[in-house]
């Protein structure tokens, strides 16, 4: 059993924060949707399809993320402000209050915390779907775990975090995991259902904001979790028009990120039907492509990992 992480790794304002956050999804802006809807009224309207609640479709104390903030007990929670066609969790995002879902309830989380502690966790992710979308319910149950328990906070994210949000989780995350996913605005519009939002524009102020003034510290995993993790997802067919300009970009804009290439796409959800015009998402992830992205990001220097390690 390991022990317990030190005390207060939390703001101390997190009732306060609760309640704003609360008090938010009266006209909820947390998201770039800023769809205004009241979700204490219900779902209608809202992109993500949620009301007031939050709800966690699965929970585990994961080994397979990032090496470097692992192990982590993951909680995956329903709704997200895209619909990227890939999408591996397609009924939890469309069909967020659907079963096995549960609502987001303190005495079930501060149970599972301590059981987690105890095996071993090292940080707390959040993650779905999207997490942003689920803040003000994380809140609430973040502010009833007593000092002695806080981990560090991973926000798993795809980087879409409206204004409103922002004062809320500033100190709460300790690393931001943005899924980085694609470099031009048709990709955001064929394949994560971005619509009239900028995706490009939104993802890469996110980065901007969180983006450490030091690199990371990967061979000293005692001195912390990194800042800032950027993952992103090789897609077959994407190498030239997507992949290989956000890696310059990186290194460019954003050279103290610790960058995890996810090479194992698989064509779930909808890409296998309403992408016709797109056959190449409906593969396998060529290996000479994956070759050529690793070896392109060892060339410019990034904080490499490729899938977690």
């Amino acid at each position: 059993m390991s022990a317990h992480p030190p005390a207060a790794l939390w703001p101390q304002d997190l009732a306060r924060r609760r309640d704003r956050a609360q008090l938010s999804l009266r006209a909820c802006r947390l998201c770039p949707r800023d769809c205004g809807v009241d979700r204490h009224a219900g779902p209608t309207g809202a992109w993500c399809r949620l009301g007031a609640d939050a709800y966690a479709y699965k929970e585990l104390l994961s080994h397979g993320e990032e090496a470097c903030i692992g192990p982590t007990w993951l909680i995956d929670l329903s709704g997200c402000s895209l619909r990227c066609l890939f999408c591996t969790e397609w009924a939890h995002i469309t069909q967020p209050m659907a079963a096995p879902a549960v609502p987001l309830r303190s005495g079930w989380f501060l149970r599972r915390l301590a059981h987690h502690i105890g095996q071993g966790a090292r940080s707390l992710s959040f993650v779905g779907g999207e997490p942003t979308v689920n803040l003000a319910a994380v809140l609430s149950v973040l502010a009833d775990v007593p000092p002695a328990s806080q981990l560090p906070i991973v926000w798993n994210s795809n980087g879409l975090v409206g204004e409103d949000a922002w004062p809320l989780l500033t100190d709460v995350v300790r690393t931001w995991l943005i899924d980085l996913k694609v470099s031009t605005a048709s990709a955001a519009t064929q394949m994560l259902g971005a619509g009239d939002l900028d995706y490009g524009a939104r993802v890469r102020d996110t980065l901007d904001r969180v983006h450490p003034a030091t690199p990371p510290l990967l061979t000293d995993p005692a001195r912390g979790l990194p800042t800032l993790i950027i993952r992103h997802l090789l897609m077959p067919g994407a190498l030239a028009s997507e992949t290989l300009p956000l890696l310059h970009e990186i290194a460019q804009r954003w050279p103290h990120a610790v960058v995890n290439l996810m090479t194992m796409y698989l064509p779930f959800g909808p890409a296998l039907k309403q992408l016709p015009a797109m056959p190449a998402l409906r593969t396998l992830l060529p290996p000479n492509e994956r070759d050529q992205a690793i070896g392109v990001a060892r060339q410019l220097g990034l904080h490499l990992l490729v899938d977690g390690r």
